[in-house]
């Protein structure tokens, strides 16, 4: 948005530029494509000529199928449109970060796939640098600082995800809890941190997925933020998924 806010302004932004709408059945309207040229209109961009589209669809589910195409054809990754903005996270940590911030905005919220198709790249990049950012800097600093197998873990969109989200609302217990995580120096048995190592370390025999890595992370979370121990932990769906000290605690 940003991006083309300047261009509007130096003459530089293409004519004819498509906005395509899709009509619902109950007569809302939804941006499919060209929501950031709205949206740099929207904050003071001199007027340009566009071509308006209206498609009427039958569902919310189409009209989420067709903005995946729209988004789809875009060639450029996350990591393009980070490095768009100023690289606001090191190289190396875009695709993770990235990811873990569309796993935050999807599935924590449980949006299912209509709402994962709904989120453009610059999306993602605009919360990782907004409502995000001083959480995302943390967790790379934590990441940066340690290798073997538990920045592998840390690296993966699940476990970062819970990570960030934590480092956003409680930023000196998240920061403690990670750390003594990644470092995996002295943990014991009983403890969440070592409890969540086992649990990462046989991924392999549970065959579970990402939304149940997410589910054990938080898991692990919760137990330290309560000041409980945790000998085994059984991952479970995102279906009563919480984080406590956050928007989505419960019970």
């Amino acid at each position: 948005m940003i991006r083309l806010h300047r261009e509007m302004k130096i003459g530089r932004f293409r004519p004819g530029t498509q906005i395509f709408f899709a009509v619902l059945p109950d007569g809302r309207e939804w941006v499919l494509n060209g929501h950031h040229t709205l949206t740099a209109l929207a904050r003071g961009a001199p007027p340009q000529r566009l071509c308006i589209f209206r498609k009427p669809v039958a569902s919310e589910e189409e009209a989420a199928v067709i903005y995946s195409t729209f988004d789809d054809m875009k060639k450029r990754t996350v990591g393009d449109t980070i490095r768009a903005h100023g690289n606001p996270v090191p190289e190396g940590y875009a695709s993770a970060t990235g990811a873990a911030i569309r796993t935050i905005m999807v599935d924590f919220f449980q949006q299912g796939t209509a709402g994962r198709a709904l989120i453009t790249k610059e999306d993602v990049v605009d919360s990782m640098m907004n409502e995000f950012g001083d959480a995302v800097q943390a967790y790379v600093g934590i990441v940066s600082n340690i290798k073997g197998e538990t920045r592998k873990f840390l690296k993966s969109a699940s476990m970062a995800s819970v990570a960030i989200y934590t480092l956003r609302y409680q930023p000196e217990r998240a920061l403690s809890f990670w750390t003594s995580f990644a470092k995996d120096d002295g943990l014991v048995y009983g403890q969440p941190e070592k409890a969540l190592l086992t649990y990462l370390r046989n991924l392999r025999a549970t065959g579970d997925g990402r939304k149940e890595v997410c589910s054990a992370s938080a898991i692990a979370w919760n137990k330290t933020y309560k000041g409980l121990s945790v000998d085994h932990i059984k991952a479970t769906a995102l279906k009563n998924f919480c984080i406590f000290g956050t928007p989505l605690e419960r019970g």
